[in-house]
């Protein structure tokens, strides 16, 4: 049985019309660009809606947002029922792109997002949470947005690299698991973009913006594996037995407008409404 404990409050967005958006449980479309629930069985209706400001929900452009509510004991299952969460310490509940949105080697795109974490929120540090990924088919991911305490007891958000060995090919674009971004990330509005070109070879490179700043710019290999890579958002809460916190707070996060696109365009200028 699920525990309806309340959940600690996180708010994220990304750039994407909603105003177009299907309303799907499983499956939503942001500008074209296609995604559905990455282990929609054992779910329920509570982990993902699409909701509006009229009736109070955050939003950080137009009027409706996605809210992604995990609470202890929420772990899906995949579609073909290789994966269980439930039997791998892990809950979740992430929007993966569609497999015909897949990123290729020497590939070049822009992402866009922002991210917005109110007082009373729960930092559930040593239980990793992240709340967006890059990460190739059937290989462990190249990138985790992560929330850490290990700068501060306060708490921050990193650029995660969990496989960065399998990237490291050379001392000159050497790159470490863990790159600080910010601490400052409590109730405010944080602006993300990342440019990748996605290379298996030393010619690809991995930069990082947030809230205008450059804060991360890695030259080097990008992919490690034969297969493409895709994009998730969501909460993802991964290693819970780790922190008995995990046990009683959940962690709920809105994303607003995920903008995806092989040019510059729009990723630094102010959103429509």
């Amino acid at each position: 049985m699920k525990n309806p404990i309340p959940a600690a409050i996180v708010v994220i967005t990304m750039t994407i019309d909603l105003a177009m958006a299907s309303s799907n449980f499983n499956r939503i479309s942001h500008d074209g660009w296609n995604f559905r629930i990455n282990t929609p069985w054992g779910l329920d209706n509570h982990n993902h809606q699409v909701v509006s400001s009229d009736n109070g929900h955050p939003v950080r452009y137009g009027k409706r947002s996605e809210r992604f509510d995990v609470r202890p004991g929420d772990c899906g299952v995949t579609e073909n029922g290789k994966w269980s969460d439930c039997e791998n310490d892990r809950e979740r509940t992430e929007m993966a792109s569609n497999r015909d949105i897949i990123y290729h080697n020497d590939d070049e795109y822009w992402y866009r997002w922002s991210l917005f974490i109110p007082k009373g929120h729960k930092n559930l540090w040593k239980t990793k949470v992240s709340y967006a990924e890059f990460k190739p088919l059937g290989c462990g991911p190249i990138f985790q947005l992560l929330e850490t305490k290990i700068r501060s007891d306060k708490g921050e958000v990193m650029a995660y690299f969990p496989n960065a060995d399998r990237l490291n090919s050379s001392a000159d674009n050497w790159l470490r698991s863990y790159y600080f971004l910010t601490t400052d990330y409590i109730n405010k509005w944080m602006d993300f973009v990342v440019h990748a070109k996605w290379s298996r070879s030393d010619d690809g490179w991995f930069q990082i913006w947030v809230n205008g700043k450059l804060k991360f710019n890695y030259k080097g290999k990008t992919m490690f594996c034969q297969k493409g890579v895709y994009f998730k958002y969501g909460v993802y809460r991964s290693f819970v037995s780790r922190n008995w916190d995990a046990s009683k707070f959940g962690t709920i996060a809105y994303y607003d407008g995920i903008k995806i696109s092989r040019t510059r365009d729009g990723m630094f200028e102010p959103l429509d409404e």
